[in-house]
């Protein structure tokens, strides 16, 4: 990558409409399906191509999606969806009905211990998605739950890990987002009411960043109209982990938030009275602004604390 160095590789790669043809392996080599639908493990500018299709019991048509240390890689095939450990080549079959790649969303837990796939399932009666979460080692179901989703255009995104135990569901049209929590015990708490206690106007939609490694996260609430008449904005508000604490801030609407929870862009008033946050440069604007708000002014002199939750 230094050097600038650009090799032609000598097999046409198959186009991939809703996945990818190749996989970078943990020790840098790359696995590429053809347009024969042939497999190749190669070294990037190198002459060896290895032909890899007894790796793989049935055809491969693509590669949905791949773990953030490379080792395994979920695949598309004739029947379905499959785990593949780049190490070993273990091939494990998933539990998952009816896949559907062009809609479906996946996501890895920080440890690479889970794979969490939303699977949009029904586009006919209305959106339904079932969430999967697949124990990566084993191929073995851990979650199996189903819900609504207001929107099924396009891919529904997959569930949002908090921890490596832990993670979030940030809009459902039937029960509100959902914090999903592994262990002996499945726990599904809707965070509405579990968590938040109050309600919003128009649909809510939760997203959360983590703190560390210490499994501490913030998840921030905010919501907007759908398919309603316009609704007086809902404040947005704030759930910090470690406290058990929600708290309210003088904010409508959500736009980010950021990877190391420090931040977060949120839209106020065009005229704010001079609320005491750190400004970006506003766009112009009839009414809202973006603001670049940091968690620490949440914490200590924005938020109104409404009460703890444990």
């Amino acid at each position: 990558m230094r050097t600038g160095q650009s090799c032609p590789y000598p097999y046409p790669v198959r186009y991939g409409y809703f996945g990818s043809s190749l996989a970078w392996t943990p020790d840098g080599d790359v696995l590429t399906i053809d347009d024969e639908y042939q497999m190749r493990l190669s070294a990037p500018c190198g002459d060896r191509h290895q032909d890899v299709m007894d790796w793989f019991p049935v055809q491969v048509s693509s590669i949905a999606s791949q773990s953030a240390d490379k080792r395994h890689g979920l695949l598309s095939d004739e029947q379905g969806y499959a785990l593949f450990d780049l190490d070993t080549q273990a091939y494990r079959p998933l539990d998952v009905a009816s896949p559907n790649l062009a809609g479906d969303g996946y996501s890895w837990s920080p440890d690479n211990r889970y794979l969490g796939i939303a699977n949009l399932i029904d586009v006919i009666n209305g959106f339904t998605v079932r969430l999967y979460v697949f124990d990566v080692a084993s191929g073995d179901t851990v979650v199996s739950m189903q819900y609504r989703h207001r929107d099924g255009k396009g891919n529904v995104g997959g569930p949002l890990w908090l921890n490596t135990e832990q993670l979030l569901v940030r809009e459902t049209l039937d029960r509100g987002p959902l914090l999903v929590t592994l262990g002996e015990q499945l726990r599904v708490q809707e965070i509405m009411t579990e968590l938040f206690r109050t309600t919003v106007n128009g649909m809510p939609f939760a997203t959360a960043a983590s703190v560390g490694d210490d499994g501490v996260f913030h998840i921030v609430l905010s919501s907007f109209s759908y398919g309603e008449p316009a609704l007086e904005p809902s404040p947005v508000f704030v759930y910090h982990s470690d406290t058990g604490s929600v708290e309210e801030l003088p904010f409508f609407d959500l736009i980010g938030l950021s990877p190391d929870s420090k931040w977060l862009l949120i839209s106020r008033p065009a005229d704010p009275n001079g609320l005491p946050v750190s400004t970006c440069k506003p766009r112009r604007a009839a009414t809202r602004a973006p603001v670049c708000c940091p968690m620490r002014t949440v914490r200590r002199r924005l938020g109104q604390r409404i009460r703890p939750t444990s």
